[in-house]
């Protein structure tokens, strides 16, 4: 609208710069000291060194290390602005897909326009998928030469449906299948067979070399089901899900359980405004504890818990051992008296 405006009462000879050098508007009689042409050409100089001014350096500016920290801050600011304003995660800032498009505006240099809305939604997204489809298509051709994993995901989403998410995975890259609405037999062994053996079949079963699904109890009868009918693979449960019942289970332990009511206590006790909490937390019956003092092998438990339910680690190499070293520890921290620790050595080794 300014824009037009502006148009508008230039062409009309609204707009002239005066005698003095500053701008004003004036009669017909007034208008006819400046030509149009010229006033329009002065008003667009204008405008563009005011665009110079507040979008960088200028060509000629030296660009010392003060002058490059000031304009590297400017843009963290508009880079912050634009994250706040459009609630976006602050891990999105570890993306490679944003260093890329980042480096490529760099790249470009200044007066990038950028892509509208439209372009967001047709052409730009279009090429997107035709290369994400092509990147699914090369990881599916080493399906055969390497074999893979089958994942099965299990979620809820705001319908509470038991959703499942199927991925294949391979040393070349995961790839998402689909996902199934699975409320009618999540709980039910026969059909959860049914589901993973049509996925199985969908995949081709020379392919799949495992499945791996969560340690519920109709999974697991499944999984046996699967392993009866497909004599090549494998159902393995999640390691992470695994751990997950040691630590409920070791917590359930009474010598245990006491500390930790104790302690939760006192937590809640710090807990402030920001939902932080004090970490100096000082109580007598905590420090008299004997579970404060041996607590090096459940954290230990919870090491392991972080290397398989981690992101960038090839969990399975190294899974084995941290688990042998994490019952080593709590057995140290017992004084290697067997009486003492073979009831946390028995809740491992039953979910393991």
């Amino acid at each position: 609208m300014a824009n037009q405006d502006f148009e508008e009462r230039t062409d009309a000879g609204a707009y002239f710069v005066s005698s003095t050098g500053g701008a004003g508007s004036g009669s017909v009689e007034s208008s006819t000291r400046v030509q149009k042409g010229a006033t329009q050409q002065s008003m667009l100089r204008f405008l563009n060194s005011k665009v110079d001014n507040e979008e960088g350096p200028k060509v000629e500016e030296k660009m010392t290390p003060a002058v490059t920290k000031e304009q590297r801050n400017k843009v963290c600011l508009d880079i912050g602005r634009f994250f706040y304003e459009n609630r976006i995660h602050f891990n999105v800032a570890t993306s490679t897909s944003f260093a890329s498009m980042l480096r490529s505006v760099g790249n470009y240099g200044r007066g990038l326009k950028p892509p509208t809305m439209y372009e967001l939604r047709t052409w730009i997204l279009q090429e997107e998928v035709n290369t994400t489809k092509a990147l699914v298509a090369g990881i599916k051709d080493t399906w055969k030469s390497t074999g893979v994993s089958l994942l099965s995901d299990g979620c809820s989403d705001m319908r509470n449906r038991s959703l499942i998410n199927f991925l294949v995975n391979n040393p070349h890259g995961t790839v998402f299948l689909k996902t199934v609405d699975a409320s009618d037999c999540i709980k039910n062994a026969d059909k959860l067979f049914e589901l993973l053996d049509a996925v199985i079949e969908e995949i081709g079963e020379d392919n799949v070399v495992q499945v791996v699904t969560d340690n519920a109890s109709a999974y697991k009868k499944a999984g046996e089901l699967l392993m009866e009918k497909r004599k090549s693979l494998y159902w393995t449960p999640y390691a992470a899900h695994c751990i997950d019942l040691m630590l409920e289970k070791i917590t359930e332990l009474t010598q245990l359980k006491r500390a930790l009511i104790k302690a939760k206590k006192l937590a809640t006790s710090f807990i402030t405004i920001s939902g932080t909490i004090t970490t100096n937390v000082f109580s007598r019956e905590w420090n008299s504890c004997a579970w404060a003092k041996k607590a090096d092998g459940i954290e230990a438990l919870v090491e392991v818990l972080r290397i398989v339910d981690g992101e960038r680690s090839p969990a399975m190499a190294f899974i084995y051992g941290a688990m042998d070293e994490c019952k080593e520890k709590i057995a140290s921290n017992f004084d290697n008296k067997e009486s003492s620790y073979k009831e946390i050595w028995d809740i491992i080794d039953e979910k393991w």
